[in-house]
């Protein structure tokens, strides 16, 4: 499925780079994302949600 999106942003949308957000605390989300390729970003944010403050950090993918 990520690779469909990132072949749709790179052939339909012209695109050179995605960038996306995840919990820091979710794990398999962050790995499923680095396994195509996605880096992170350098950025990243805190939100307060009702259970409590949850990291989230900014990866990027670069396509050419």
């Amino acid at each position: 499925m990520l690779q469909l999106a990132i072949n749709y942003a790179q052939n339909v949308l012209g695109a050179s780079k995605i960038t996306l957000g995840v919990f820091t605390n979710n794990d398999s989300a962050r790995y499923c994302y680095e396994s195509v390729g996605f880096r992170p970003a350098g950025s990243t944010r805190i939100y307060i949600m009702p259970i409590g403050e949850w990291e989230c950090m900014e990866m990027e993918l670069r396509i050419e």
